[in-house]
C-alpha cells in the first residue's frame, strides 16, 4: 500500500472515530453524477447543473476539500488537464466509501462541464474503496481511466470494507469524450482483473490480485497494463482480454463476481421510466432501437438466477391503455396479486430477476435499499430507485411512495 493511502487511512479512521459524516449535506441533484449517465437532465423539474469543481468540493457530500489529484496528470494537445481525484460515494458499506472518479479541467483551471457537465466523471467498479491511479487517452478521444477498486471480504468475516480487510482488483473503465460510458468496452464499459490466487488467511496484505499502476497505449488499439515497470497484461481496442499475451506468471483473467447490474432509462415523450439487466435489450435502448429512451445512469444490483434467501421479481407488461409500460412486483405474493387484480396485464417472466426483501423496512447487511415510487397517474409507470434522496425529489414531484417501514423500502439489492 502506498505513502499516500496510509495517510488517506489515518485521515479516514480518525475521521470515523470522531464522528464525521462525508454524507451528512446530501446536494440536490449531484448523486446521480455518481453512477454515469445524464446527470440530472433527464429528472423531471431538476436544473442541470452549472457547477465549478471547487463547488463540488464544497457539497456536503464530498470528503474532502479541494478534491485531491491520485493521478499523475495527463494534458491533452488542446491544453486541458486530466486526473484520477478521490471523491467519496454517498452509499456503500461506510460513509468512507469512494469510486473510481477522473475530473477534466480547462487550460485556466476551470472545469470543463463538456466532461458529464460538472468536469468530474465518477465511475463504481463496485462501490467501496477505489482509486483512479493512471489516465489514457485513445487517439479517437476517448478516455481510459486505470485503477484499482476493492471488493469486500465475505460478510462472515467482516461487514464493511477496510485496508487490511479489502482485495484490490486493476480495474479499466473507458469513458467516450463526453464522459458518458462507453459500452463498446468489454460490453460494459469495464473490465476488472485478477492476476494470482486468492488470499489463503482472512487478513493477509491486498495486492495478491496484482496493483495497476499505469497503462501504455499500442499503435494497434491494444492497451498494456503496467505495474510498475513491467506489463502484467494487455487488453485488446475492444476493451477484452487478449489471452495471447506473454507476461510474468500467473496470467491475467477478468474478474467477476455473481449478479447482473440493471439500467435504468428514461423516455421524456411519456415521462416514464423503465429498468432492465438483459444485454440485448440494453444494446437495443443504446443503438436507439427503440427511439425516445435515454439512459439515466441510475442502476443497481440484481441476480439473474435465484441466490440462498432471495426473492423472484416478476415483470409485467401494461398494455397501452393503461399506460404502456412495466410493473415488477418483488415477491411471489405480489406478483400474484397483480395478475389476480389486473388481468389484462402481459406478465413477461415469472423471475425477471432475484432480490433480497427487507424485514419491517430493514435490508440485510451487505444490501442496499431499493424505493418503489408511482406516478399516480392513469398512464401507469414506477420508477425503482436506490437513492433515498431521488426518491424525495420524486415525491415532491407527486410521486408515491411504496414499500415497507419508515422509509418504504420495496427491496433490497445485493452489493
Amino acid at each position: 500500500m502506498n505513502a499516500f493511502r496510509i495517510a488517506f487511512w489515518t485521515a479516514a479512521l480518525l475521521a470515523l472515530v470522531t464522528g464525521f459524516d462525508a454524507c451528512a449535506a446530501d446536494p440536490f441533484c449531484f448523486k446521480n453524477h455518481y453512477i454515469l449517465g445524464d446527470p440530472c437532465a433527464a429528472q423531471p423539474g431538476v436544473a442541470a447543473p452549472t457547477v465549478s469543481v471547487a463547488a463540488l468540493a464544497d457539497e456536503g457530500c464530498y470528503a474532502n476539500s479541494p478534491l485531491r489529484e491520485i493521478s499523475d496528470p495527463l494534458v491533452t494537445a488542446d491544453g486541458k488537464r486530466l486526473t484520477g481525484v478521490l471523491i467519496a460515494r454517498c452509499a456503500g458499506v461506510s460513509p468512507y466509501a469512494y469510486a473510481l472518479a477522473v475530473q477534466r479541467l480547462n487550460a485556466d483551471g476551470s472545469a470543463d462541464h463538456s466532461l458529464n457537465r460538472s468536469g468530474i466523471a465518477v465511475v463504481p467498479i463496485w462501490g467501496y474503496y477505489e482509486f483512479a491511479d493512471a489516465i489514457a487517452v485513445q487517439p479517437d478521444g476517448k478516455i481510459l481511466v486505470g485503477g484499482n477498486a476493492a471488493v469486500p471480504r465475505p460478510v462472515t468475516e467482516v461487514d464493511s470494507c477496510y485496508p487490511a480487510f479489502c482485495r484490490y482488483f486493476p480495474s479499466v473503465v473507458r469513458l467516450n469524450d463526453d464522459g458518458t460510458l462507453d459500452r463498446t468496452f468489454n460490453g460494459t464499459g469495464k473490465i476488472v482483473l485478477a492476476i494470482g490466487d486468492e488470499n489463503t488467511g482472512p487478513y493477509e496484505d491486498v495486492g495478491e490480485f496484482g496493483t495497476l499502476t499505469g497503462m501504455v497505449l499500442q499503435d494497434d488499439g491494444k492497451v498494456l497494463i503496467m505495474a510498475g515497470e513491467a506489463p502484467v497484461a494487455r487488453l485488446l481496442a475492444d476493451g477484452t482480454l487478449d489471452s495471447t499475451f506473454s507476461g510474468p506468471a500467473p496470467p491475467a483473467r477478468e474478474y467477476t463476481v455473481p449478479g447482473e447490474i440493471v439500467a435504468e432509462y428514461y423516455a421524456a415523450s411519456l415521462d416514464h421510466y423503465f429498468m432492465t439487466w438483459v444485454p440485448e435489450e440494453i444494446a437495443a435502448l443504446e443503438a436507439g432501437a427503440i427511439p425516445g429512451w435515454v439512459h439515466t445512469g441510475g442502476s443497481f444490483k440484481v441476480f439473474s438466477t435465484p441466490e440462498a434467501e432471495t426473492s423472484p421479481v416478476c415483470r409485467f407488461y401494461i398494455p397501452p391503455q393503461w399506460g404502456d409500460s412495466h410493473f415488477f412486483g418483488r415477491d411471489i405474493a405480489e406478483c400474484e396479486q397483480t395478475r389476480s387484480a389486473y388481468p389484462a396485464y402481459i406478465l413477461e417472466a415469472a423471475q425477471f430477476m432475484h432480490v433480497y426483501l427487507p424485514t419491517a423496512g430493514a435490508c440485510p447487511v451487505q444490501t442496499t435499499p431499493v424505493y418503489r415510487v408511482f406516478d399516480a397517474r392513469a398512464d401507469v409507470n414506477h420508477r425503482y430507485v436506490t437513492d433515498k434522496a431521488l426518491r424525495d425529489q420524486m415525491l415532491a414531484l407527486g410521486w408515491v411512495a411504496e414499500g415497507d417501514g419508515p422509509d418504504a423500502v420495496t427491496m433490497c439489492a445485493p452489493q
